[in-house]
């Protein structure tokens, strides 16, 4: 039968792959999306690192405080936070 997703709660039958490619091969996430955003001034990607608290002003995140090597550290956004 026709499968309409396959992360679905049955993975049997036919349809089309979900998956992330890139010139006909398979590619990651992180190679297909991540690692050319990294190349931008305005991206910063810290790894290794626990988000512990995002900061407010009033209702609005403005930046995030973490972990990272057993010191807490403090990031602040100019527009947006994404935490992953």
């Amino acid at each position: 039968p026709f499968n309409p997703d396959f992360n679905g709660a049955s993975q049997e039958g036919v349809g089309v792959y979900q998956i992330t490619t890139r010139n006909g091969r398979r590619m990651s996430a992180a190679r297909a999306f991540l690692r050319p955003a990294m190349k931008r001034n305005n991206v910063r990607v810290e790894t290794n690192a626990l988000a512990t608290k995002i900061l407010f002003e009033g209702k609005r995140a403005v930046g995030i405080e973490y972990e990272q090597d057993g010191e807490t550290k403090t990031a602040r956004a100019g527009r947006e936070v994404i935490l992953s």
